[in-house]
């Protein structure tokens, strides 16, 4: 994640859309003719994967239009293209506190021919590393303020004591909040019905992302069969805690795009993290159980129970048996519960045990089969 670097791929797209955005150059709603999926610069013609004639910026990121971002960065013109880029923090060590970083490469300004200002714009003819590109989806997730990565929270003597404390240090505000709000809007639709990414979705959490997948370069030239999968996100997009970026070297099995490949990474990874940091979902994000999912020796309620007071503001514990995440959610919302959930389906054990009484702020765990 640190010394290799590699050929990003469509991760690349959202950086050039912001900066596009914060130039004010465009909005997510602004149109872009995508040429049908066939763009010609020079003697070179770029394509789409899935082509399109008149679509939004939005639409750019959701359906990975190489054409889309190659104006967009014909738009800004080469030095603030890469400029931003750079301030994202792309062609430069990041410092983190291991060794061998890897600084990435991109063109100058200067010598950059337009079609390596079109390919650099959605990955390729630059390199990054894993590490670069969990620090800039980061930056976007953290309102447009770059911060400087590290590993050690604190360094303690031989007792426990701490000797040094490190705390969060910004390097530099990138793009302004409402930007990078506005790009984070538009990295959700990838995850959404007809996105590049809707594996990567995290029942009961918005995901803001993006896919990625890059050919190789192999032996000095670019291999046919070997590629870079990837998938950048932030998750719960409208209120950020975990940004993460997924890197799957030459896959083998099944599909070779980043949304397939690294995408189902980030969903597993995303809600097992999401859980251990104490992170609810939302139950208007829930769907409910499938019926056939249910166990035959789990209680069905026809309604969520309604939540019951003793006295001294004391909570009697509900019963949730066979309730669904979104119902056992939406039925201990306002109990001012801290609560641990295990498992997808339905409620098969809690603890307390229902008619126990709970104090506000009290543990309430509860288990889904």
């Amino acid at each position: 994640a640190v010394t290799d670097a590699f050929e990003p791929g469509s991760v690349f797209k959202p950086f050039v859309a912001a900066a596009a955005v914060e130039e004010q150059l465009v909005s997510s709603a602004t149109p872009i003719n995508c040429e049908n999926g066939r763009f010609r610069i020079g003697r070179t013609t770029i394509k789409d994967d899935h082509p399109e004639k008149i679509i939004s910026v939005s639409e750019v990121i959701k359906y990975s239009s190489n054409i889309g971002t190659a104006k967009l960065a014909f738009g800004l013109g080469a030095e603030d293209t890469l400029d931003y880029l750079e301030a994202f923090g792309f062609a430069q060590r990041t410092g983190i506190d291991l060794r061998g970083e890897a600084r990435g490469f991109m063109r100058p300004a200067k010598t950059i021919k337009p079609i390596e200002l079109a390919t650099t714009s959605y990955g390729h003819g630059v390199t990054a590393t894993a590490v670069q590109l969990a620090s800039a989806m980061a930056t976007l997730a953290n309102g447009g303020v770059r911060m400087d990565p590290y590993l050690i929270a604190e360094i303690q003597d031989a007792t426990g004591v701490p000797v040094r404390i490190f705390e969060p240090e910004a390097v530099q505000r990138v793009v302004s909040k409402d930007t990078a709000g506005e790009t984070l809007a538009m990295m959700v639709t990838v995850t959404e019905d007809g996105g590049t990414g809707t594996r990567a979705a995290i029942p009961g959490y918005a995901v803001a992302g993006k896919t990625g997948t890059a050919w190789k370069h192999v032996d000095g030239a670019y291999s046919s069969t070997e590629r870079i999968g990837s998938f950048i996100g932030a998750v719960p997009a409208d209120n950020p805690k975990l940004a993460m970026a997924i890197v799957v070297d030459n896959p083998t099995k099944g599909s070779r795009y980043g949304g397939q490949t690294a995408g189902p990474v980030f969903s597993e990874i995303g809600e097992a993290s999401l859980r251990l940091m104490g992170i609810q979902p939302d139950p208007t994000k829930l769907p409910d159980a499938e019926p056939e999912a249910v166990a035959t020796d789990t209680p069905v309620p026809t309604a969520a129970p309604e939540l019951r007071w003793a006295k001294r503001g004391m909570l009697i514990a509900p019963d949730l048996s066979g309730l669904s995440m979104r119902d056992a959610l939406v039925t201990l919302e306002g109990a001012g519960l801290a609560l641990r959930i295990e498992g997808s389906g339905r409620v098969t054990d809690q603890s307390p045990r229902p008619g126990r009484t709970l104090r506000p702020g009290d543990r309430m765990e509860v288990v889904l089969k």
